[in-house]
C-alpha cells in the first residue's frame, strides 16, 4: 500500500465490521479532481512465498464465491453503500459511480509485513 501512498494515491476506508470489506481502496485523482484510477487492495500474508485467496461459503447473505471475484467485490461494494458510517457508505458510492476505473490488487506480504517484491500479480485476481 505503500508504493501506492507515494505515488499520490489517497486512502478512502473499506473495512466492513467483523473483518469484511476490503483492506485498502486507494485513489488517484487528476490535476482537475477527476478519478484517474481505483485501486482495492486486498493483503495476503505468508511465511513461505506462498499465499491464496479465500473461498466464502454459501451463507443466507450471499452465493459462495472467491475473495476478490467480481461477485465478491460487488457484494462488498453493496455493503459499503447500505453501511451506517457515514465515510463507508462515500466510499461505497465513489465505487458505484466509478466502477469500470477499479482495478483489483492482491499484495502478498512476509512475516515482518514487507511486499514481497511488490509483486501485485503473485495472485491472479478471479473473474
Amino acid at each position: 500500500m505503500r508504493e501506492y501512498l507515494r505515488k499520490w494515491y489517497t486512502y478512502l476506508p473499506g473495512k466492513l465490521p467483523g473483518n469484511k470489506g476490503f483492506d485498502a481502496v486507494l485513489v488517484k485523482y487528476g490535476p482537475t479532481g477527476e478519478i484517474d484510477d481505483i485501486v482495492i487492495l486486498e493483503s495476503k500474508f505468508t511465511s513461505n512465498g506462498k499465499a491464496s485467496l479465500s473461498w466464502l461459503p454459501q451463507t443466507k447473505e450471499h452465493l459462495g464465491m472467491w475473495q476478490m471475484s467480481k461477485d465478491w467485490r460487488d457484494w462488498n461494494i453493496v455493503n459499503l453503500v447500505a453501511s451506517t458510517n457515514p465515510s463507508l457508505r462515500q466510499t461505497g458510492l465513489l465505487l458505484q459511480t466509478n466502477y469500470q476505473k477499479i482495478t483489483p490488487r492482491i499484495n502478498v506480504l512476509d512475516v515482518s509485513g514487507s511486499s514481497i517484491v511488490n509483486d501485485w500479480n503473485k495472485i491472479t485476481p478471479p473473474r
